[in-house]
Formats: C-alpha cells, sequence, structure tokens
C-alpha cells in the first residue's frame, strides 16, 4: 500500500539554492518509503535528481533515529547510506564522511525535514 506523497522545500545550501524531495511512505512494503530529491547548483547548470528506498533502523543510541538509505537511481555508488539524524547528525555518504558539506548532507537534511513535517513520526523499531 503506498501512502499519500508529500512535498517540501529546503533551505539553499553555499552549493545549492534550489532543493526539493517528494515522499511517498510504503508501509508494509520492502521499505518505509521513497524518497525523491532534486536539487540545482548555484553556479552551473543543470539538476541533480535522485531516488532513494528508505528503512528505519533500530536506533544505536537515545536521542537518535537511524535510517538506510539505497539509491536507486545511481547504483554505482556504494550502498547503503547508514544516516543519523537527531541528537548526533552523521551520513555515511561521500559528503558526510570527506565534509565536502561542512554543517550538512542533503540525506540528513531531507530526513530531518520530513520529521519535522510529522511524515515520519516515531515509530517502535524491531530491535530496539
Amino acid at each position: 500500500m503506498i501512502g499519500k506523497a508529500i512535498k517540501l522545500e529546503l533551505p539553499d545550501t553555499l552549493t545549492f539554492g534550489w532543493r526539493k524531495l517528494v515522499w511517498v511512505p510504503t508501509p508494509r512494503e520492502s521499505c518505509d518509503g521513497v524518497l525523491s530529491f532534486s536539487q540545482r547548483p548555484i553556479k552551473g547548470g543543470g539538476t541533480d535528481h535522485d531516488v532513494y528506498g528508505v528503512e528505519e533502523l533500530p536506533p544505536d543510541r537515545p536521542g537518535v533515529r537511524v535510517f538506510e538509505l539505497v539509491n536507486f537511481t545511481d547504483t554505482e555508488q556504494e550502498q547503503p547510506y547508514k544516516c543519523v539524524v537527531g541528537a548526533e547528525q552523521r551520513c555515511s555518504c561521500e559528503a558526510g564522511v570527506k565534509g565536502f558539506r561542512r554543517t550538512s548532507c542533503k540525506h540528513r537534511d531531507c530526513l530531518a525535514a520530513l520529521i519535522v513535517a510529522g511524515a515520519l513520526p516515531v515509530r517502535e523499531v524491531q530491535g530496539a
């Protein structure tokens, strides 16, 4: 069963001036939902677009939520990404590990925005 799509815009960063996401919950399917994310660089042209399957995992410490993201668009990227939001923020993507974006990465930004919007309500995760 597929839930109602949620569309959100994210704040600009130093690198990207246009960032939008669409979240489609997929309860009882192979993942918690599908995240479609697009962003446009401030300099240069084109639009980056990625689609991820997202599944919430048991938290590894109190005060955080842990998610696994599988990129459906670019199969050559190391998979899956582990993204932590909450009291601690981290992501295993290249930008998160190497610090290309010093204060953020698109995965954390998307998940944090979805949590604030109530699209990812706190739920009991098996193994938590």
